[in-house]
């Protein structure tokens, strides 16, 4: 009997060291330190929300029209107007011309058009096969497209900045920290459960994953949640010059993103959208919304029938539930 009880002990032993070194293992993986998905390694987070773009990032830049002008031929009526770009930057947007006939009213759009940063622009509207009769009331105007705001430099943010709490300032997490629970701090406890072990014929430790929800992301502020979804798409920030075009970021093979934290996304939005991946010469794209309208998912069609560009409109729950990578 006494041998059996040694046995026994000896086993327990076994089992303890064995316990021991898997935990140990287990914690040495945990602690290894990655850049911290909301500072990006700054250690710093933002502690107020630009008032310009109230977060967003971009806003409608100032153009105003400053002559409206109106002549033509026998054969062509043309309606044009002189724009004011009072930006810093290049603007891009399509005008519209309205040209009243006798009983009825005409309407016609311009191609895109550039206006260059600081100066004034002449747009002109032309209508075929009307004759130009000087009675005729005209009116042009435009609509320009949003721009990266020059207060935040499209970050969202302004003001101060805060300790980030998530790294406590030092720019690094550990892996495991991310995805809810920082094992690294279990170092000392562990010891114990191994000492228990020694005791005990066995011991169960679970730990359960922070669930991520869809109100829970609602929650978050303008730039937390632009961090998420680029880090959920594998992707990283836009630059200065892709930003400017209306782009939030890229996946880690180029695709361009463009983030919308609203839940009724529609055809301007992906309109838009487009016209940035056009530009970008981009074959793919993904615009991430809370929720997207009819004439949005229109839009998407079209894209891929008549420019064979596959935009893929996500929603946040789609994003939630999908472990894939949506590209």
């Amino acid at each position: 009997m006494g041998f059996e009880k040694k046995m026994k002990s000896v086993k327990l032993l076994i089992s303890g060291l064995i316990l021991v070194f898997v935990l140990s293992m287990f914690v040495l993986a945990a602690q290894a330190l990655v850049q911290c998905p909301r500072c990006h390694g700054t250690g710093k987070i933002s502690s107020q929300i630009c008032q310009s773009c109230l977060g967003s990032g971009v806003i409608k830049p100032s153009v105003k029209r400053t002559s409206l002008l109106a002549g033509g031929s026998n054969t062509q009526s043309n309606v044009s107007g002189v724009f004011h770009n009072s930006e810093n930057v290049e603007v891009y947007g399509v005008a519209t011309a309205t040209l009243n006939i006798q009983t009825k009213t005409l309407t016609g759009d311009s191609d895109r058009v550039r206006l260059a940063p600081n100066s004034d622009t002449m747009i002109t509207v032309s209508f075929d096969n009307v004759k130009y009769e000087r009675f005729y009331a005209s009116m042009i105007t435009i609509i320009p497209e949003d721009i990266t705001c020059p207060v935040c430099s499209g970050t969202g943010a302004a003001g101060g900045y805060a300790t980030c709490p998530d790294c406590s300032g030092t720019g690094y997490i550990t892996e495991s920290a991310i995805g809810g629970i920082n094992f690294s701090s279990l170092g000392v406890p562990i010891v114990g459960v191994a000492a228990v072990a020694f005791g005990t014929a066995a011991a169960v430790v679970v730990f359960k994953k922070k669930k991520v929800t869809e109100g829970k992301i609602r929650g978050l502020t303008s730039f937390d949640f632009n961090n998420w979804v680029l880090e959920r798409l594998s992707g990283h920030g836009a630059s200065i010059l892709d930003a400017r075009k209306g782009i939030d970021g890229l996946t880690s093979d180029g695709v361009p993103i463009v983030i919308k934290q609203s839940d009724n996304v529609g055809k301007v939005h992906l309109d838009n959208f487009l016209n940035a991946v056009m530009q970008l010469k981009a074959k793919r794209g993904i615009i991430v919304a809370f929720g997207f309208d009819k004439e949005a998912y229109a839009t998407v069609s079209r894209a891929k029938i008549n420019y064979r560009i596959e935009i893929k409109a996500l929603t946040v729950k789609e994003l939630i539930e999908h472990k894939e990578k949506p590209l």
